[in-house]
């Protein structure tokens, strides 16, 4: 048990629904920072377990943050840095760790690869995100 996350891309779909075919672009384990992020941008209020449709520009600033993280890894700014831009705030044995380490910069990088993919290539007319835990 433990905090899943999913970005799902969709090909040839209309405007406002979920139709298409879908694809499983990114899948993260416990990587609560990356989490509470578009838990504050989407789920707010919502049905955590949904899926959200996530905007382009999101998923630009994201990357952007993740970048900036790990331009700063090997600073002494390092905690610093990634504990203002994408904090890890749930914690505990569902969410994972809430300290700053090589799993959370490895979760940044992945984040980071992912999202460059995803933004380069504009394979899906939608991105949706969704977790379940």
């Amino acid at each position: 048990m433990g905090l899943d996350m999913y970005l799902y891309g969709i090909r040839s779909s209309d405007d406002d629904k979920k139709e298409g075919i879908w694809e499983e672009c990114a899948y993260w384990r416990k990587a609560n920072q990356v989490h509470d992020f578009f838990k504050k941008k989407y789920i707010k209020d919502g049905d955590p377990y949904a899926f959200y449709k996530v905007d382009e520009e999101d998923l630009e600033g994201l990357k952007l943050i993740c970048y900036i993280i790990l331009m700063n890894r090997d600073s002494e700014e390092a905690e610093h840095v990634a504990r203002a831009l994408l904090p890890p705030n749930n914690f505990g044995c569902f969410f994972g760790s809430n300290l700053i380490e090589d799993e959370y910069f490895d979760d940044v990088e992945y984040t980071y690869n992912i999202l460059k993919d995803i933004l380069e290539n504009k394979k899906y007319d939608k991105i949706f995100y969704a977790a379940s835990w």
